[in-house]
């Protein structure tokens, strides 16, 4: 069950939101300049 609902998202969905965390830590550090 777990992996149908896990295939019915589309993995640039999932990639974009690992991109927006990766952004949003680099922002973070970014602050630092």
């Amino acid at each position: 069950m777990k992996t149908k609902s896990y295939r019915q998202i589309p993995r640039g969905f999932l990639s974009g939101y690992l991109l927006k965390l990766l952004g949003l830590k680099i922002f973070s550090h970014g602050n630092f300049y």
